[in-house]
Protein backbone atom coordinates (compact mmCIF):
# COMPACT_ATOMS: atom_id res chain seq x y z
CA UNK A 1 0.00 0.00 0.00
CA UNK A 2 1.00 3.62 -1.01
CA UNK A 3 0.64 6.75 1.02
CA UNK A 4 -1.49 9.48 -0.98
CA UNK A 5 -1.89 12.90 -0.06
CA UNK A 6 -5.14 13.35 2.31
CA UNK A 7 -7.95 15.33 0.62
CA UNK A 8 -9.28 17.98 2.07
CA UNK A 9 -11.98 17.91 5.12
CA UNK A 10 -14.68 19.72 2.53
CA UNK A 11 -14.57 17.04 -0.05
CA UNK A 12 -14.78 13.90 2.57
CA UNK A 13 -17.73 15.68 3.91
CA UNK A 14 -19.64 16.03 0.55
CA UNK A 15 -18.22 12.51 -0.07
CA UNK A 16 -19.24 11.04 2.93
CA UNK A 17 -19.95 12.39 6.12
CA UNK A 18 -22.58 14.82 4.73
CA UNK A 19 -23.96 12.77 1.86
CA UNK A 20 -27.44 11.51 1.59
CA UNK A 21 -29.50 9.47 -0.59
CA UNK A 22 -31.89 11.82 -1.96
CA UNK A 23 -35.41 11.14 -2.53
CA UNK A 24 -36.89 14.85 -4.04
CA UNK A 25 -35.59 16.45 -7.21
CA UNK A 26 -35.69 19.53 -9.58
CA UNK A 27 -35.98 19.75 -12.94
CA UNK A 28 -32.59 20.37 -13.49
CA UNK A 29 -31.16 18.78 -17.14
CA UNK A 30 -28.38 16.63 -16.55
CA UNK A 31 -26.17 17.41 -19.39
CA UNK A 32 -24.04 14.78 -21.83
CA UNK A 33 -20.79 16.31 -21.20
CA UNK A 34 -21.43 15.78 -17.58
CA UNK A 35 -22.24 12.57 -18.18
CA UNK A 36 -19.33 11.71 -20.10
CA UNK A 37 -16.85 13.53 -16.87
CA UNK A 38 -18.72 10.83 -14.46
CA UNK A 39 -17.92 7.70 -16.85
CA UNK A 40 -14.31 8.89 -17.26
CA UNK A 41 -14.37 9.21 -13.40
CA UNK A 42 -15.83 5.87 -13.12
CA UNK A 43 -13.72 4.15 -15.75
CA UNK A 44 -10.32 4.36 -13.45
CA UNK A 45 -12.06 2.71 -10.35
CA UNK A 46 -10.31 -0.92 -9.71
CA UNK A 47 -12.07 -3.86 -10.16
CA UNK A 48 -10.43 -7.44 -10.04
CA UNK A 49 -8.89 -8.67 -12.93
CA UNK A 50 -9.22 -5.21 -13.97
CA UNK A 51 -12.78 -6.87 -15.61
CA UNK A 52 -15.24 -3.33 -15.53
CA UNK A 53 -17.58 -5.54 -16.30
CA UNK A 54 -20.74 -3.10 -15.69
CA UNK A 55 -22.54 -1.35 -18.08
CA UNK A 56 -24.54 2.03 -17.92
CA UNK A 57 -27.72 2.91 -19.61
CA UNK A 58 -29.02 7.07 -18.24
CA UNK A 59 -32.39 7.27 -18.82
CA UNK A 60 -33.23 10.90 -19.54
CA UNK A 61 -35.59 11.50 -21.64
CA UNK A 62 -39.80 11.31 -21.49
CA UNK A 63 -39.49 7.99 -23.92
CA UNK A 64 -37.24 6.39 -21.81
CA UNK A 65 -38.43 7.23 -18.70
CA UNK A 66 -42.20 5.61 -19.56
CA UNK A 67 -39.61 2.45 -20.51
CA UNK A 68 -38.13 1.90 -17.60
CA UNK A 69 -41.79 2.99 -15.08
CA UNK A 70 -43.25 0.25 -15.10
CA UNK A 71 -40.22 -2.14 -13.63
CA UNK A 72 -39.97 0.57 -10.92
CA UNK A 73 -41.38 -0.28 -7.50
CA UNK A 74 -44.33 2.12 -6.92
CA UNK A 75 -42.93 3.79 -3.94
CA UNK A 76 -39.81 4.65 -6.21
CA UNK A 77 -41.67 5.96 -9.14
CA UNK A 78 -42.44 9.09 -8.73
CA UNK A 79 -38.98 10.02 -7.54
CA UNK A 80 -37.58 8.12 -11.25
CA UNK A 81 -39.59 10.01 -13.29
CA UNK A 82 -38.64 13.75 -11.54
CA UNK A 83 -34.95 12.90 -11.84
CA UNK A 84 -33.21 14.43 -14.24
CA UNK A 85 -31.48 11.24 -14.89
CA UNK A 86 -31.37 7.24 -13.67
CA UNK A 87 -28.57 5.69 -14.62
CA UNK A 88 -28.96 2.03 -14.29
CA UNK A 89 -25.94 -0.08 -13.63
CA UNK A 90 -25.90 -3.13 -15.25
CA UNK A 91 -22.99 -6.31 -15.63
CA UNK A 92 -21.72 -8.32 -19.15
CA UNK A 93 -22.24 -11.53 -18.68
CA UNK A 94 -19.48 -11.97 -21.15
CA UNK A 95 -16.95 -9.76 -19.65
CA UNK A 96 -13.86 -12.04 -19.57
CA UNK A 97 -13.90 -11.73 -23.54
CA UNK A 98 -12.13 -8.13 -22.94
CA UNK A 99 -9.80 -9.36 -20.36
CA UNK A 100 -6.84 -10.24 -22.58
CA UNK A 101 -7.08 -6.41 -23.72
CA UNK A 102 -7.59 -5.00 -20.09
CA UNK A 103 -5.43 -7.45 -18.11
CA UNK A 104 -2.86 -8.36 -19.80
CA UNK A 105 -0.69 -9.61 -16.93
CA UNK A 106 -1.50 -13.37 -17.76
CA UNK A 107 -4.34 -15.00 -19.53
CA UNK A 108 -7.50 -15.06 -17.28
CA UNK A 109 -10.05 -15.12 -19.78
CA UNK A 110 -10.33 -19.38 -19.39
CA UNK A 111 -11.41 -19.10 -15.43
CA UNK A 112 -14.27 -17.52 -16.28
CA UNK A 113 -15.01 -19.81 -19.72
CA UNK A 114 -15.24 -22.56 -17.42
CA UNK A 115 -17.05 -21.87 -15.25
CA UNK A 116 -20.22 -20.20 -15.54
CA UNK A 117 -20.83 -19.46 -11.30
CA UNK A 118 -17.51 -18.03 -11.21
CA UNK A 119 -18.05 -15.42 -13.97
CA UNK A 120 -21.56 -14.55 -12.52
CA UNK A 121 -20.13 -13.71 -8.98
CA UNK A 122 -17.44 -11.65 -10.40
CA UNK A 123 -19.57 -9.65 -12.89
CA UNK A 124 -22.07 -9.13 -10.32
CA UNK A 125 -19.80 -8.57 -7.25
CA UNK A 126 -17.13 -6.10 -9.06
CA UNK A 127 -20.32 -4.27 -10.99
CA UNK A 128 -22.24 -3.60 -7.64
CA UNK A 129 -18.21 -1.87 -6.76
CA UNK A 130 -18.33 0.08 -9.65
CA UNK A 131 -22.04 1.45 -8.81
CA UNK A 132 -20.51 2.12 -5.64
CA UNK A 133 -17.66 4.65 -7.91
CA UNK A 134 -20.73 6.06 -9.52
CA UNK A 135 -22.27 7.49 -6.72
CA UNK A 136 -18.69 8.29 -5.55
CA UNK A 137 -17.57 10.27 -8.70
CA UNK A 138 -21.54 11.78 -9.21
CA UNK A 139 -21.06 13.47 -5.57
CA UNK A 140 -17.71 14.90 -6.51
CA UNK A 141 -18.87 16.59 -9.70
CA UNK A 142 -21.50 18.06 -7.12
CA UNK A 143 -24.54 15.73 -8.08
CA UNK A 144 -27.16 14.05 -5.55
CA UNK A 145 -26.72 10.49 -6.26
CA UNK A 146 -28.50 7.16 -4.18
CA UNK A 147 -28.54 3.30 -5.16
CA UNK A 148 -31.86 2.09 -5.72
CA UNK A 149 -32.68 -1.56 -5.72
CA UNK A 150 -36.43 -1.71 -5.94
CA UNK A 151 -37.30 -2.52 -9.61
CA UNK A 152 -37.87 -5.71 -11.19
CA UNK A 153 -34.40 -6.82 -13.00
CA UNK A 154 -36.39 -9.16 -15.19
CA UNK A 155 -38.75 -5.89 -16.69
CA UNK A 156 -35.52 -3.73 -16.68
CA UNK A 157 -34.16 -6.10 -18.58
CA UNK A 158 -36.29 -7.08 -21.27
CA UNK A 159 -36.78 -3.24 -21.60
CA UNK A 160 -32.93 -2.35 -21.98
CA UNK A 161 -30.98 -5.49 -22.58
CA UNK A 162 -33.27 -7.84 -24.77
CA UNK A 163 -30.43 -9.64 -26.07
CA UNK A 164 -29.15 -11.30 -22.66
CA UNK A 165 -26.20 -10.27 -22.50
CA UNK A 166 -26.24 -7.69 -19.55
CA UNK A 167 -28.28 -8.08 -16.58
CA UNK A 168 -29.39 -5.26 -14.27
CA UNK A 169 -28.20 -4.83 -11.07
CA UNK A 170 -29.00 -2.02 -9.55
CA UNK A 171 -30.33 1.75 -10.36
CA UNK A 172 -28.27 4.73 -9.03
CA UNK A 173 -31.24 6.50 -8.68
CA UNK A 174 -31.31 10.13 -10.13
CA UNK A 175 -28.73 12.14 -10.35
CA UNK A 176 -29.56 15.46 -9.75
CA UNK A 177 -27.31 18.42 -10.00
CA UNK A 178 -26.93 19.71 -6.41
CA UNK A 179 -23.57 21.68 -7.01
CA UNK A 180 -23.42 23.61 -3.74
CA UNK A 181 -19.91 24.72 -3.63
CA UNK A 182 -18.69 26.90 -0.17
CA UNK A 183 -15.73 28.86 -0.53
CA UNK A 184 -14.48 32.23 0.07
CA UNK A 185 -13.94 35.64 -2.34
CA UNK A 186 -10.55 35.13 -4.15
CA UNK A 187 -11.03 38.11 -6.17
CA UNK A 188 -13.79 40.60 -7.74
CA UNK A 189 -13.18 42.00 -10.78
CA UNK A 190 -15.18 45.23 -11.26
CA UNK A 191 -17.43 45.83 -14.86
CA UNK A 192 -19.74 48.97 -15.00
CA UNK A 193 -22.84 46.70 -15.55
CA UNK A 194 -21.31 42.88 -14.53
CA UNK A 195 -18.16 41.52 -12.45
CA UNK A 196 -16.57 38.90 -12.25
CA UNK A 197 -16.23 37.44 -8.72
CA UNK A 198 -13.57 34.22 -8.52
CA UNK A 199 -14.38 31.68 -5.32
CA UNK A 200 -11.97 29.36 -4.02
CA UNK A 201 -13.65 26.29 -2.89
CA UNK A 202 -12.31 22.87 -1.89
CA UNK A 203 -12.39 21.88 -5.39
CA UNK A 204 -10.47 24.72 -7.22
CA UNK A 205 -11.55 27.98 -8.03
CA UNK A 206 -15.65 28.99 -9.17
CA UNK A 207 -16.22 32.04 -11.66
CA UNK A 208 -19.21 33.77 -11.83
CA UNK A 209 -20.11 36.61 -13.47
CA UNK A 210 -23.08 38.43 -11.32
CA UNK A 211 -24.40 42.10 -12.23
CA UNK A 212 -22.40 44.46 -10.29
CA UNK A 213 -25.44 45.78 -8.73
CA UNK A 214 -25.52 42.12 -7.25
CA UNK A 215 -21.80 42.67 -5.91
CA UNK A 216 -22.92 45.60 -3.66
CA UNK A 217 -26.02 44.77 -1.78
CA UNK A 218 -24.37 41.04 -1.43
CA UNK A 219 -21.42 43.48 -0.19
CA UNK A 220 -18.45 40.70 -1.49
CA UNK A 221 -15.35 41.75 -0.68
CA UNK A 222 -12.65 39.61 -0.94
CA UNK A 223 -12.58 36.88 2.30
CA UNK A 224 -15.95 37.07 2.38
CA UNK A 225 -17.72 33.60 3.29
CA UNK A 226 -19.85 32.28 0.21
CA UNK A 227 -21.75 29.69 -1.81
CA UNK A 228 -21.54 28.97 -5.39
CA UNK A 229 -24.56 27.86 -6.58
CA UNK A 230 -24.20 26.16 -10.44
CA UNK A 231 -27.00 25.00 -12.40
CA UNK A 232 -25.70 23.63 -15.86
CA UNK A 233 -23.48 26.16 -17.30
CA UNK A 234 -24.47 29.28 -14.96
CA UNK A 235 -22.89 29.96 -11.77
CA UNK A 236 -24.67 32.05 -9.24
CA UNK A 237 -23.43 33.82 -6.10
CA UNK A 238 -25.10 33.60 -1.91
CA UNK A 239 -23.75 35.37 0.69
CA UNK A 240 -23.03 32.94 3.83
Amino acid sequence: MTTLNTIPEAALDQLFRKARTVHAFKPVPVTDELIHRLYDLVKWGPTAFNAQPARYVFVRSEEAKAKLKPAVSAGNTAQTLAAGVTGIVAHDTRFYEHLPTQFPAYNAKPLFEKSAEAAQATAFRNSSLQGAYLILAARSLGLDAGPQSGFNAELVDKAFFPDGRYKANLSIQAINVRNQFKGKVREIIRGDVVSEVDVETAWGIVTSVITTRSVDELQLKVGSDVVALVKSTEVSIAKL
